[in-house]
């Protein structure tokens, strides 16, 4: 987070010295304006969007690929349980907005959203994995999606809190997660 800060700093302060990468994280206000169809040209292509919102209503988008193709339109809630632990510090400091679960779009350039009455600020964090660049590792059940591994979307491993424990072998691992595709 800190390097990440930096960058941005950096970036700001001397444009000219700044890198020519593109940054992997770019978080910006959408106007709303009252109109309830909406069009956004992000600073950044993305393959990861999460859209917050203040206020009482729905969020609903779509996102358009380098490939020419608009999605079908998704809702931009949360499920329950992904949602802070109510009384946690995470809570507070979303207090007065409503998150929406990321999204993986693929590799796009724009998004239009749907936002109903009610709605008073929108934000979309748009993130890119530059997962083209590295291959990814296939797991061994059919259907399987790839697997990125944290160095592949850029992970900044100074920031993990809980360091994990490896065990000396390993006979048989599932990994089950149910929210979204």
């Amino acid at each position: 987070m800190r390097r990440l800060a930096t960058a941005s700093i950096a970036a700001l302060a001397l444009p000219g010295i700044a890198s020519a990468t593109p940054p992997l994280f770019v978080a910006r206000d959408l106007p709303i304006h009252g109109r309830t169809l909406a069009a956004s040209r992000p600073p950044i292509r993305f393959d990861l969007v999460g859209l917050h919102w203040q206020g009482r209503g729905t969020v609903r988008f779509r996102t358009h690929s380098l490939g020419g193709h608009w999605s079908a339109w998704q809702r931009g809630a949360p499920e329950a349980e992904d949602q802070p632990d109510r009384g946690s510090a995470e809570a507070r400091r979303r207090q007065g907005w409503r998150l929406g679960n990321p999204y993986w779009a693929g590799l796009s350039d724009r998004i239009e959203y749907r936002v109903s009455p009610g709605i008073r600020r929108l934000r979309g964090n748009y993130v890119r994995s530059g997962a083209v660049d590295v291959p990814l590792r296939a797991a061994s059940v059919a259907s399987s999606p790839a697997i990125m591994t944290r160095s592949t979307w850029g992970a900044v491993e100074s920031i993990r809190r809980n360091h994990p424990e490896y065990a000396t072998s390993l006979r048989l691992a599932v990994v089950h997660h149910t929210a979204g595709s």
